[in-house]
C-alpha cells in the first residue's frame, strides 16, 4: 500500500509486521535512509528514486553542488559570509557537509554506500535533468556498485533507470518503474 505524501512522493507502508515495508526514498531523505539500510539486513530490496546524491562528485566537477546547495540556501549563505565570501563557493558546500554530516563526502556518499548494498535488489531511478542528483554522480556510483554487484554473481540484481525527460521530480515514468521493480523482488 502506498501513501502521498504532501509532495506526492511516495512512502513504503506494511499491512503485516512480518513484511516490513522495502525503503523507497527520494530527495531530502535519502543519506539517512541509506545509512539505515546498511545497518539493516532484513531490508530485502531498495528503490532510491530521484535520491542518490552523489556529494563528494557534485563538490568535485564544477558548479554540479549547486543545485543541491539551492535547496537549503540560508546554510550556504550564511557560512560563506561568515568566511567573508559574497556567495558560496564548492569550498563552503565542502566546508558545510563536512560540519553537518561528517563522511558525507566520503564513506557515506552514495557513490560508496550503494556498492555496500549489495547482492541486495538495488534499483536506481533518476532524472537526466536532475540538477540535485546529476548522472555524472549517479554514474559513478552505479559503476562502482556494479563492479561489486558482479564480483558477487548477482548483476541481475542491480538495475539503472533514467527518464529521460525527467529532472528532480517524481515522474509517472519513475513511480512506475519503482513499483513494478520492488513487485518483482517482494512479491515472489
Amino acid at each position: 500500500m502506498k501513501k502521498k505524501t504532501k509532495n506526492s512522493l511516495p512512502l513504503s507502508l506494511s499491512l503485516s509486521p512480518s513484511f516490513p515495508p522495502p525503503p523507497l526514498f527520494s530527495s531530502k531523505n535519502e543519506p539517512q535512509v541509506l545509512l539505515g539500510v546498511l545497518e539493516q539486513d532484513r531490508i530485502a530490496a531498495m528503490a532510491p528514486a530521484i535520491g542518490v546524491p552523489t556529494f563528494a562528485w557534485g563538490a568535485a566537477h564544477g558548479g554540479e553542488w549547486r543545485p543541491r546547495a539551492a535547496s537549503i540556501p540560508r546554510v550556504f549563505d550564511v557560512t560563506a559570509a561568515a568566511a567573508g565570501l559574497k556567495e558560496p563557493t564548492a569550498e563552503v558546500y565542502v566546508r558545510v557537509l563536512n560540519a553537518v554530516a561528517p563522511g558525507l563526502l566520503g564513506p557515506y556518499d552514495a557513490s560508496r554506500a550503494l556498492a555496500a548494498l549489495a547482492p541486495r535488489p538495488l534499483l536506481i531511478a533518476n532524472g537526466a535533468l536532475d540538477g540535485r542528483n546529476p548522472l555524472g554522480g549517479v554514474d559513478m556510483a552505479v559503476t562502482r556498485a556494479q563492479r561489486v554487484y558482479d564480483a558477487a554473481s548477482k548483476s541481475e540484481n542491480l538495475e539503472y533507470f533514467v527518464d529521460d525527460a525527467a529532472e528532480h521530480e517524481y515522474t509517472p515514468a519513475l513511480e512506475d518503474k519503482v513499483d513494478a521493480w520492488l513487485d518483482r523482488w517482494l512479491l515472489r
